[in-house]
């Protein structure tokens, strides 16, 4: 139908966002800059990380 939406289209994007939003205050609280918690979820969710994330591996 075409009033259904696929949410898995979106899958990767919110697990990005949603890292980016737990980790960014957890840094913040710690004095650094919240450019270090972007890369360290940058470095979390790359290409291996994704990965591990989504079942069937």
């Amino acid at each position: 139908m075409a009033g259904e939406t696929d949410v898995t289209v979106y899958r990767d994007a919110l697990i990005v966002l949603t890292t980016a939003a737990v980790i960014v205050p957890i840094v913040r609280r710690l004095k650094f800059s919240p450019v270090i918690a972007y890369l360290a979820a940058g470095v979390i969710l790359g290409p291996n990380g994704v990965a591990l994330l989504t079942p069937g591996n």
